[in-house]
């Protein structure tokens, strides 16, 4: 799993204090975003698989953009997460079987309180792999800066705290110009 990923100060997810997914299937137990629960690890990433916990040690509610891949290494019997190029987390030994027959859900996640873990930030670039991604390529990717020039202040290209019309406008010449 891969995505670049932006979210400003604390965790504003619908105004609620829960953790905010990115991604996640709820009948196989498992997701990734946002710690927002209080205590340390708040505003870090989190990745919960079936009671097992990977925290990073980045805080990633900063208003920058990071890449972030997580991956399964089977052979190695290994969860490994990156954040900006980076390897954070490796941890062995855990054989969770992550398939389930709920949707994928993007943003959010189908949990037993609907209307909470909503992601409040922006994503862009996810892309779900069949393998591993070896390192170099994670490097690779997080150094070419996919999606850290995709989004121009998120659409207030002129700076003006807004988002207008003629934002848009230059935004969509922008993509439709070929960048």
């Amino acid at each position: 799993i891969e995505f670049w990923m932006k979210q400003s100060l604390g965790c504003a997810g619908l105004s609620q204090p829960n953790n905010e997914v990115v991604i996640g299937r709820s009948g196989a137990g498992w997701w990734i975003g946002v710690m927002c629960e209080s205590g340390g690890n708040a505003g870090k990433l989190r990745c919960y698989f079936q009671g097992t916990d990977i925290i990073s040690n980045t805080q990633v509610t900063d208003g920058e953009w990071h890449h972030i891949v997580f991956l399964r290494d089977n052979v190695a019997g290994a969860w490994r997460l990156y954040i900006d190029g980076v390897l954070e987390r490796n941890v062995t030994g855990s054989s969770l079987n992550l398939s389930a027959s709920d949707p994928l859900t993007l943003g959010w996640f189908n949990g037993p309180d609907p209307g909470k873990y909503r992601f409040g930030g922006t994503l862009d670039e996810l892309a779900l792999y069949n393998d591993k991604l070896p390192a170099v390529v994670i490097a690779q990717h997080y150094n070419l800066g996919w999606g850290s020039t995709y989004c121009y202040n998120c659409g207030d290209v002129d700076g003006t705290g807004m988002v207008t019309v003629s934002d848009a406008v230059y935004l969509i010449n922008f993509i439709f110009g070929g960048g």
